[in-house]
């Protein structure tokens, strides 16, 4: 959720409120995760952060997803996420990506 190794032994963690103890101890409060994400917004990218390649998701992306989205709802995070994207702000890579591909049919047809 922040982009940054935490640093020590991994934690274990099995549900959204012993994550936000964990981010907490390592001075990531709401309102930092929030800053983080409201300033990623603004340069065009993804919030909460994808796990880099190769880095499996715990119990499958899917449990994954949702357990991060449970996360983002505890600390009342997903306001701006609500699917409507504020005009003013720049595309990110993925939404660039999606619009510059076309169907293999496009501009054939007539």
């Amino acid at each position: 959720m922040t982009g940054h190794y935490l640093g020590g032994a991994r934690p274990e963690v099995s549900e959204p409120g012993q994550l936000l103890a964990v981010l907490r101890d390592h001075g990531w409060t709401p309102q930092r995760l929030a800053a983080l994400r409201d300033q990623r917004h603004h340069d065009g990218q993804g919030w909460p952060m994808a796990l880099p390649i190769g880095v499996p998701a715990p119990g499958g992306f899917a449990r994954f997803h949702a357990w991060v989205s449970e996360v983002v709802v505890a600390l009342n995070l997903d306001s701006r996420d609500a699917g409507v994207r504020d005009a003013s702000q720049p595309l990110d890579a993925e939404t660039r990506r999606l619009m510059a591909d076309l169907p293999p049919h496009y501009g054939s047809a007539g």
